[in-house]
């Protein structure tokens, strides 16, 4: 999983119509994360962004999970609320994104902050305590100097084939475990993969990097947990 970094700034497209303020605090009738519904009452501009791997750069499609979320929050929000700033480097371990940690959440300091790791660190024998120390270190980084700050950590989505996931799921605990005892969301990638139905079109040839419909998936279990509410598509379709 080699690659070069590409952590650029940007912006929803701006040729999307705002909504209103009051219409941008509720989404379907549906109560949002208070923490995110605080941020946006604000009305001040929302930096997003992103410490990951060459799971949250895109790697080897024209959009990734993160460039999806970003589409999915401009059909919900003014489309220039949200500021991205994506540091997903292809290659990088936990360890890797600590040492990046401070070009990367705090400068300039991020409002919601995504730390996505695991994949490269279980490949390269990195074991599961070490990763979970590394992301611990990330975050209480963070939290230090971004008290008011949203952190989601997301885990590493499945694999496929589907037995190649074992060697995973010490990490995606390793995850879950950091959520409970820090305070901060673990996204559950894999409770969407899985009402999704996995099949071999959710990934790229490796088995390990989703194709666009994977990393639309990611998006979307991404979205819940930020604002604690996403209608469903197929709701949307049917009604």
């Amino acid at each position: 999983m080699t690659g070069q970094p590409d952590p650029e700034s940007e912006t929803p497209d701006s040729g999307r119509s705002n909504r209103s303020s009051s219409s941008s605090l509720r989404l379907s009738g549906k109560i949002m994360n208070s923490s995110f519904a605080s941020l946006i009452k604000d009305q001040h501009q929302i930096t997003l962004s992103v410490l990951g791997d060459s799971l949250s750069y895109g790697y080897m499609v024209p959009t990734g999970y993160v460039h999806v979320l970003m589409e999915l929050l401009a059909k919900d929000y003014p489309s220039n609320l949200f500021r991205l700033h994506n540091h997903g480097v292809c290659g990088d371990t936990a360890q890797d994104g600590l040492h990046r940690l401070r070009g990367a959440l705090l400068h300039p300091p991020a409002d919601i902050a995504l730390v996505q790791f695991g994949i490269n660190d279980c490949f390269v024998g990195v074991s599961a305590s070490e990763f979970q120390a590394a992301v611990r270190q990330i975050v209480r980084g963070y939290q230090t100097e971004c008290p008011k700050g949203i952190v989601l950590l997301v885990p590493p989505p499945p694999v496929y084939p589907p037995q190649e996931n074992l060697m995973l799921e010490p990490f995606r605990q390793a995850m879950l475990e950091l959520a409970r005892t820090l305070s901060v969301v673990c996204v559950p990638i894999h409770d969407h993969w899985s009402v999704a139905e996995s099949s071999p079109t959710q990934w790229l040839d490796d088995g390990v990097h989703p194709s666009e419909e994977g990393y639309r998936l990611m998006a979307r279990a991404v979205y819940a947990a930020l604002t604690s509410s996403i209608p469903d598509r197929h709701d949307e379709t049917a009604g």
